[in-house]
């Protein structure tokens, strides 16, 4: 794939290595689907279940997801933020508290997802149909 100046540095770890592990799989996933290069977008829509789900993402296989783990992820995306729109669908364990009270474990997971979302500066949507909301 044609890579800009800007994709092949984050490519090559210039910065950090949860950027440089996403264009990775950006490149890999690019290069399966043959395509030249990437296309520009206005927005984008992702999922987040937890941040435990994002360390295991960020870490190499076989890693033990420790919550020293989740911290020391947590610290790398601290300085990130999306660049496009980017709404998410909601964390699995949001669906299934709304009817409980707030001492539920998962609705606690929830609210560490949603925090985390928040933390991106993604929009915390959670919806898996964004096109309905109005944003």
């Amino acid at each position: 794939m044609k890579l800009t100046r800007e994709q092949k540095g984050i490519l090559d770890g210039k910065q950090g290595e949860i950027l440089q592990w996403a264009m990775s799989c950006l490149v890999k996933y690019g290069t399966a689907m043959d395509a030249d290069e990437f296309i520009p977008v206005s927005n984008v829509h992702t999922f987040i279940s937890s941040p435990e789900h994002v360390a295991r993402i960020f870490s190499p296989p076989g890693t033990d997801i420790s919550s020293e783990r989740v911290a020391e992820v947590r610290k790398l995306l601290a300085p990130l933020r999306v660049r496009v729109k980017t709404t998410t669908s909601p964390p699995p364990t949001f669906q299934k508290t709304q009817p409980h009270v707030a001492t539920d474990a998962a609705f606690y997971e929830a609210n560490e997802a949603v925090e985390l979302i928040k933390d991106l500066g993604i929009q915390a949507t959670l919806t898996c149909t964004p096109c309905r909301v109005v944003i």
